[in-house]
């Protein structure tokens, strides 16, 4: 019966390994995470990390893929369904696949410098603004958006025509160039997109912001207007406005839009601050809002650019609101301040040969650039241009005016290499004004013969060539040599002129290293 008994156990425990030896042959399956998701890359898992990466640093394991990372586009285009698709371009290259709503869904980074400079940034989850602000804020920490550099933002593709182009791009450029006034650095922030989403884009029409001429809501404002300043006035409900770089008031807005606002307040839009402030001045002595013993305040809360901060602004400012209460004989106290965060200074990095440490020292050399501070630009393989897909891989990105031609048809002939002005003389006809064309005129004595101004052959006036002046005529003129049509002065007859979009080059530059072909080395970053 013992023999039995274990018999039976050990059968038991032998159809037990069996069954966990089948399940450990299933390979585990990970769903991707809801695209809402937006736990950064510092709460990344281990299990994150487990999925292969192609050569720029894009997850391209399908069973391990978390869209909190950056994916390839082979996975997006068969797992992803995305609205549109936005390029970012500094050197890092960046995509991001946005819904109908502008919400990242999958980025991609397409070259090894994006998944170094953002390396510690998750864009899944976040909307246009917040995307462009973390791009942004990233290139300059790391040093790739340098000061004066180009930054291109292009919706590159549309899927879905629901998708708000022009709206998108209004809030991606003024996001862009408000987190770079924000960090004192200045650079080019231009925005595009290929003829086919240009299509889309005109078919939605110009995107417009909301009336400014009438008080907005604040946060509205804050996203929408690129303003170098904002300033507060007044002390229970101030007044806000926004400023260009000018100091005109580019919108407005009260601090708590639910109370009750002054009335009868004009609008300040398109005022100077002076006079805007003076207005609202006076608008708030005749609501009984300023009295002899008000204290009131003019704040100011943001100050993008440092004509915000200087005395002469705070003077002029002082002086304005201060002449009002002197013409109401109002005894109260103005205090005009400033709030606004100090500007972040710009990171100074030392000259080589500054430091000692500068120094070329044997066996310190870089093991890269072998102490040359350069090494070949590996994005054009030292040609001087870009090797992408859309120019089919032949090494340069071609003008889309010219198609790489480096000629367009000439714009005054049309391309047809002739004047097309008609002869001021002839009218175009190449005939004779005098003769109409018939070499025959009457004389004085009402006799017939050789026309004067020809000389009996009809054509457009020898006189006329005689004098230095060219005939454009469509006829026979003998200024053109008997041809019919003299050539166009621009094109000299070509019936081409030289391309303005690329300079005659027939494609762009490489970005990377402006056409010099070598690039600062990336393991020295110029210091050997």
């Amino acid at each position: 019966m013992k023999k039995k008994i274990k018999l039976f156990l050990f059968g038991l425990a032998l159809i037990s390994l069996m069954a966990m030896g089948c399940k450990s042959e299933k390979k585990p399956v990970t769903t991707p995470p809801d695209v809402t998701d937006t736990s950064g890359p510092d709460n990344r898992t281990e299990s994150d990390h487990q999925a292969k990466l192609d050569e720029n640093g894009n997850q391209t394991d399908s069973e391990t893929i978390n869209l909190n990372n950056a994916v390839s586009k082979d996975y997006v285009e068969q797992n992803v369904s995305y609205s549109a698709m936005m390029r970012i371009t500094i050197n890092p290259y960046l995509l991001l696949y946005l819904d109908q709503n502008g919400i990242v869904l999958a980025y991609n980074y397409e070259n090894k410098d994006a998944a170094d400079a953002y390396k510690d940034v998750s864009f899944t989850g976040n909307n246009v603004k917040e995307a462009i602000k973390k791009v942004t804020d990233s290139a300059l920490k790391t040093d790739y958006l340098k000061q004066d550099a180009d930054m291109i933002i292009e919706v590159a593709e549309v899927k879905d025509t629901a998708f708000q182009v022009n709206e998108v791009l209004y809030i991606a450029e003024v996001t862009a160039n408000k987190t770079l006034h924000e960090n004192n650095r200045k650079a080019e922030v231009a925005v595009t997109m290929p003829p086919e989403v240009e299509k889309i884009a005109e078919e939605q029409g110009e995107f417009e912001l909301e009336n400014l001429s009438e008080p907005q809501d604040l946060t509205y404002l804050t996203d929408m207007l690129d303003y170098s300043a904002t300033m507060k006035i007044g002390d229970d409900n101030p007044v806000v406005l926004f400023l260009d770089g000018t100091g005109t008031v580019m919108a407005y807005g009260f601090e708590n839009q639910d109370t009750e606002t002054p009335q009868e307040l004009s609008s300040p839009v398109g005022q100077s601050v002076s006079d805007a402030a003076k207005a609202i001045t006076q608008n708030l002595i005749e609501t009984n809002n300023v009295t002899d013993e008000t204290v009131l305040k003019v704040e100011v809360s943001e100050a993008l650019d440092d004509y915000f901060r200087t005395d002469e602004f705070f003077n002029d400012t002082q002086n304005s609101v201060q002449d009002v209460l002197d013409e109401n004989d109002v005894a109260a106290t103005v205090e005009v301040e400033l709030t606004a965060e100090p500007p972040k200074e710009e990171e100074a990095f030392p000259t080589p040969g500054e430091n000692p440490a500068d120094e070329k020292l044997p066996g310190n050399e870089c093991e890269s650039c072998h102490g040359t501070q350069t090494v070949h630009c590996p994005y054009c393989d030292a040609l001087g241009y870009i090797n992408c897909d859309a120019c089919g891989n032949t090494g340069t990105t071609l003008c889309s005016d010219c198609s790489g031609s480096k000629t367009i048809a000439c714009d005054l002939c049309n391309g047809s290499g002739y004047d097309p002005a008609p002869c001021p003389y002839c009218r175009g006809t190449g005939n004779c004004p005098t003769c109409g064309g018939s070499g025959v005129e009457t004389m004085e004595d009402g006799n017939e013969g050789p026309c004067h101004h020809c000389d009996g052959n009809g054509h457009c006036s020898n006189w006329y060539v005689d004098h230095d002046d060219v005939c454009y005529g469509h006829g026979p003129c003998p200024r053109c040599e008997m041809k019919r049509y003299n050539n166009c002065q621009r094109c000299q007859g070509t019936g081409t002129e030289q391309c303005e979009e690329c300079g005659g080059n027939g494609g762009s530059t490489c970005p990377d290293c402006n056409g010099t072909k070598e690039i600062s080395c990336p393991d020295c970053t110029g210091n050997n």
